[in-house]
């Protein structure tokens, strides 16, 4: 019978999705590092070589050809039953010296036909799918200027379609773009380009999006749903092709910089297995020890494993995304002794006086009391500098009443300061009684309601009530908030 899927590796979970997981493969690492194989195969079931299928890389110069190392990569797929994609037959980049700016059409065209015939007759089958032509447009939708371009005009793109499936019948062909994962000119003159191939008669059978990330600069879900449906209305498949997630411009501490980038990792993948159109997955690597980005943009923690191979929340989070599980990680409340059973442990007020006390209380055996208010903004505050993060959603959620009063309005607030100065933002604001409890919730985006620059303090604080009015607080919590997945995975 069928052997059972092990849904608890990555490849597995994709796998009971109908889908397929891949990673790009480094060239020193797959020699030098057995750990990185190791990882690779148990986990993904797919690769893409990162550059050893690429045009410079198997043909130096004109009379040479070295398939080693692409070579190496095929047979460890095929020893571990993984998917191969090609990656690329057409770029503007890493090119063979040979190939000139000033070519003559003719001679361009010759020496793709060698390459074309060449490299795809080499792989066979081997290789399922292939990119055939790669980064062709600009931002604005315009064609990008490049030898192909200037040599053959536009119909470039579709001549290595055609060219793609003489030598490769059986291979699948992509077209691969990085920005075109949400709605923009770029997104929308790819559609228009492979509307044009498919009108052609061009074999087109997908679109690869990049999705090289930073965290907060991502399509929505729902954007990128949209944006895969409208592919697949055309009888092409989407694959997310490169994704990685940039999180170095975001402060804070590293538990909250990588939950934000699991957020990210989350949506997209969720995106993916809830779309019919998205059929595969792909990290460009998948440890954080070969990423490209520290080298291309800085140090950075992009991938799913860290530098030592072990997993991060990233990894958890598209484990649960595959798995049409809730993500976790924002449960845990980032104050301490939100309940004051710990008397007024890591609890401060700017000014009047704080004290516990058995009676009233909303759970446990203890709540706060602050008293002798002198003024509006007094009342329990803890600092957070050191427990919030930018590019996270945050909750807040008190119980709260009064006292002295048989009503007022009582407010939760993040405070802080950074180089632009002191800042207030209410999460959200209630009116409290002296008979009963009244939950006080509410959310602040952090890094959308803050300005640039280095944050030097941060508070969560209770207030509100006129100078003289008691405030009494219970169980106060503040988490981040998680993505929610409640649409049924699409197989």
């Amino acid at each position: 019978g069928d052997v059972p899927i092990d849904t608890s590796t990555l490849r597995g979970a994709a796998a009971s999705t109908g889908r397929w997981l891949g990673a790009a493969v480094n060239t020193g690492a797959l020699s030098d590092d057995p750990d990185y194989v190791a990882l690779l195969v148990s986990e993904f079931g797919a690769i893409t070589p990162e550059n050893a299928t690429k045009w410079g890389p198997l043909q130096p110069d004109a009379e040479t050809w070295d398939f080693t190392v692409a070579d190496s990569m095929v047979d460890l797929a095929e020893l571990h039953d993984m998917r191969v994609k090609g990656h690329t037959l057409v770029w503007h980049n890493q090119l063979p010296d040979f190939i000139s700016e000033s070519m003559d059409p003719a001679d361009l065209r010759s020496a793709m036909q060698a390459h074309f015939e060449t490299t795809l007759s080499h792989f066979g089958t081997q290789i399922a799918d292939w990119d055939v032509v790669n980064e062709a447009l600009l931002s604005d939708g315009s064609m990008r200027e490049s030898v192909f371009l200037s040599a053959l005009g536009e119909d470039y793109v579709s001549e290595a379609f055609t060219m793609a499936a003489e030598y490769a019948p059986d291979a699948r062909l992509f077209y691969n773009d990085y920005g075109i994962e949400g709605y923009n000119d770029k997104s929308t003159a790819t559609v228009a380009l492979v509307t044009d191939l498919i009108a052609d008669g061009a074999p087109i059978h997908g679109v690869g999006l990049q999705m090289h990330l930073t965290h907060g600069y991502a399509p929505t879900r729902d954007e990128l749903k949209d944006n895969i449906d409208r592919l697949w209305a055309l009888g092409t498949v989407a694959h997310i092709s490169e994704m990685d997630v940039q999180i170095r411009h975001l402060q804070g501490p590293e538990s909250e910089r990588l939950l934000a980038q699991a957020m990210t990792y989350y949506d997209i993948t969720a995106a993916c297995v809830e779309s019919e159109g998205c059929e595969q997955m792909s990290f460009w690597g998948f440890t954080d020890r070969y990423s490209w980005i520290d080298t291309a943009y800085g140090a950075d923690d992009p991938l799913l494993y860290d530098d030592d191979l072990v997993a991060k929340p990233a990894r958890t989070a598209v484990h649960q995304a595959l798995l049409g599980e809730p993500m976790t990680g924002c449960e845990d409340s980032r104050l301490t002794n939100g309940d004051f059973e710990s008397g007024l442990d890591d609890w401060i007020s700017w000014g009047g006086s704080l004290s516990t006390v058995s009676d009233p209380v909303y759970a446990g055996g203890s709540a706060v009391r602050s008293s002798e208010r002198t003024a509006e903004w007094q009342g329990p505050v803890q600092s957070v500098l050191d427990r919030i993060g930018d590019g996270l959603l945050y909750e807040g959620t008190a119980w709260v009443r009064v006292g002295n009063a048989s009503e007022a309005e009582v407010k939760m607030t993040l405070q802080w300061i950074d180089d632009a100065g002191e800042h207030w933002v209410p999460l959200n604001w209630v009116t409290a009684t002296d008979e009963d409890w009244t939950e006080l919730s509410g959310v602040v985006n952090f890094s959308d309601t803050r300005t640039t620059g280095e944050v030097v303090d941060a508070h969560l604080y209770i207030e509100g009530p006129d100078a003289g009015v008691d405030i009494y607080a219970d169980d106060v919590s503040l988490h981040p908030v998680c993505p929610d997945t409640s649409v049924p995975v699409s197989r």
